[in-house]
């Protein structure tokens, strides 16, 4: 899938400044607030419309629309998401932020069943029932009429889960 230069810009022209690593932060402040909501909508609606990419830490297939975005964050947001940024990478020619975060998410097993939840994803576990994912994460941000909009996004578990955790460091190169 190509993005169609006329409707979107990577980097800099008109209507499309390029983005400071303070304005990359606030993109993904965005999004870890929009998980906040249990709404999937919400989350949904900071990826572009046409040919957004998804490459999930929970999934195996590509997710390439915006149904597809919906199904996936229905289900991913049951889980009760809670971020927390570790370490992050802004590269700001390309409108990237890489990094890596912390995902405390809901276990859902026969002890740990939903509805002990409650009954809706805004509803946290018992501390039993929760669990750490740590994950890295690319952001690909692309603006139209001057609002950013994710295009693309991928997002995969560690291959090697420790207990390390970092204080919250950034980087930002030109």
């Amino acid at each position: 899938m190509v993005s169609h230069a006329d409707e979107f810009c990577a980097h800099s022209g008109p209507g499309c400044e390029s983005l400071s690593e303070s304005s990359l932060l606030k993109l993904l402040d965005k999004f870890i607030s929009a998980l906040k909501t249990g709404k999937s909508s919400k989350v949904v609606d900071l990826y572009r419309k046409k040919n957004p990419l998804l490459l999930a830490t929970l999934d195996n297939s590509p997710i390439t629309n915006t149904s597809g975005l919906t199904t996936y964050f229905d289900k991913f947001l049951l889980n009760s998401p809670v971020a927390t940024i570790i370490q992050t990478f802004a590269f700001l020619d390309g409108n990237i932020l890489a990094g890596l975060y912390n995902f405390e998410v809901n276990v859902l097993s026969e002890k740990c069943a939903p509805k002990k939840c409650g009954p809706t994803t805004s509803i946290q576990c018992s501390h039993d029932c929760r669990t750490i994912v740590r994950a890295r994460f690319t952001f690909f941000y692309e603006c139209n009429k001057n609002i950013w909009k994710i295009a693309h996004h991928h997002s995969s578990k560690l291959p090697f889960q420790t207990n390390e955790t970092s204080n919250n460091v950034h980087h930002a190169w030109k």
